[in-house]
């Protein structure tokens, strides 16, 4: 029986791990859309042909791509105005909504894809 949890199983997942404090859900949010992005970028360029060395060079043109930057300033962004309070409830659906969002925004296209 595979994990296969539904959207909002996922949101109730990261508030219970992470217990909505700002800065956890920061983190959270910047490891999932960095990894996704990273896993994407080796797995599309490399297709099936990843070598030991593809993960650090991806990660390497990641950071230096200013991506990285980008998103985590969108995250501190997000995170600050959707909690005023420091110690209030998240909203989970719009911490799941705003990682999508970012996938989109920042995830490039398989090749051959537009």
């Amino acid at each position: 029986s595979d994990w296969n949890p539904s959207g909002d199983q996922f949101a109730d997942w990261v508030y219970d791990i992470y217990q909505g404090r700002q800065e956890n859900v920061q983190c959270v949010m910047g490891y999932i859309v960095n990894l996704i992005l990273i896993m994407n970028e080796m797995f599309g360029t490399a297709a099936s042909n990843v070598t030991e060395n593809a993960p650090p060079m991806v990660m390497e043109s990641y950071v230096r791509s200013g991506r990285r930057d980008s998103i985590h300033r969108d995250i501190r962004k997000f995170v600050a105005e959707t909690f005023p309070n420091r110690f209030a409830d998240p909203p989970k659906d719009l911490v799941l909504e705003k990682i999508i969002d970012l996938i989109r925004q920042y995830c490039t296209p398989p090749s051959g894809n537009s």
